[in-house]
């Protein structure tokens, strides 16, 4: 007996290069058992907590000690905060999202040229208009991470060697509540920049392992999260939170992080000027690149 019709074009989407964005253009009713996540992974909407939200935090002027004292509170507590002001042009960050969304729209056969094998390049740039963002976000990480402490200025700075972007894309899903965008994870990164469209689906940790909080898109914001680095240099000081993703029933989703990091030899550890005060190191020194063996 051979294949449906529908079920020989549905096999068609699972190939390279087509993936569930693919599979979300047939506009299919029923999820494959592959995607469908054990009720223990899921998220559960009766664990979010709507009344609690990230700080939003108006950076118009670095320089102002208080701009400061907010970034160095949020990223204690939360882990997690999103900025305004910050000098990007909305019209960028708006054409970024159109050209995200434009990518995903091609055809498969177009897309598929931009896979790893394919590309005449190991890294591949979608569009010259990311190229000022990246050099403004750069500044932004540096100018986030530096309000947490000036003494530690040029440490902080070796933490920041590295930018990579990522353009996501969280296609349309039928059942939304038995699937993830992207799992409960926290990055391993010294500062992650995340430009978010208005979908919304970006969750943190709250204040208990069960509880999550919905980063609610604000038009011109960026969302800054405390990456594992930052964490261990600051022994704890500072939170680099577990954060999650959900998918949309009606709309595709588009987000770009900038994950900063240090350099792959980069040795990582508790910095010596936070342990003056006699504070006991949590953490082992290592070579940065050592941290992705040790991921799970």
């Amino acid at each position: 007996m051979g294949l449906s019709e529908g079920a020989v074009e549905a096999l068609k989407y699972f190939s390279p290069g087509n993936g569930v964005s693919g599979l979300s253009k047939l506009g299919i009713k029923t999820l494959p058992e592959r995607y469908i996540l054990p009720p223990k992974d899921r998220l559960d909407q009766n664990k979010v907590v709507l009344e609690e939200s990230i700080p939003i935090i108006d950076v118009s002027n670095w320089d102002d000690p208080e701009v400061a004292g907010s970034i160095c509170e949020a990223a204690a507590k939360w882990g997690f905060f999103q900025i305004i002001n910050h000098g990007i042009p909305l019209d960028i960050l708006e054409n970024l999202k159109a050209a995200v969304h434009k990518f995903f729209d091609l055809p498969n056969e177009e897309r598929r040229k931009y896979l790893k094998e394919n590309s005449p390049s190991p890294t591949v740039h979608l569009n010259t208009s990311v190229n000022p963002l990246v050099h403004k976000v750069y500044k932004i990480a540096t100018q986030s991470t530096l309000a947490l402490d000036h003494t530690l200025r040029k440490k902080f700075i070796v933490l920041l060697s590295v930018a990579s972007i990522i353009l996501a894309h969280y296609p349309i899903c039928p059942h939304p509540e038995l699937v993830s965008g992207a799992g409960r994870q926290s990055d391993i990164s010294s500062i992650t920049i995340l430009l978010q469209d208005d979908v919304g689906g970006l969750y943190v940790q709250g204040a208990r392992a069960d509880q999550w909080i919905h980063v609610n898109p604000v038009k011109g914001a960026l969302v800054i999260n405390i990456g594992d680095v930052l964490q261990i240099v600051s022994n704890d000081r500072y939170k680099s939170i577990e954060h999650r993703v959900s998918v949309n029933a009606k709309r595709n989703r588009v987000s770009v992080p900038i994950f900063v990091n240090p350099v792959a030899d980069a040795v990582v550890g508790p910095f010596p000027e936070v342990l003056e005060n006699g504070e006991k190191p949590i953490y082992k020194h290592l070579v940065y690149s050592r941290l992705f063996q040790l991921l799970p």
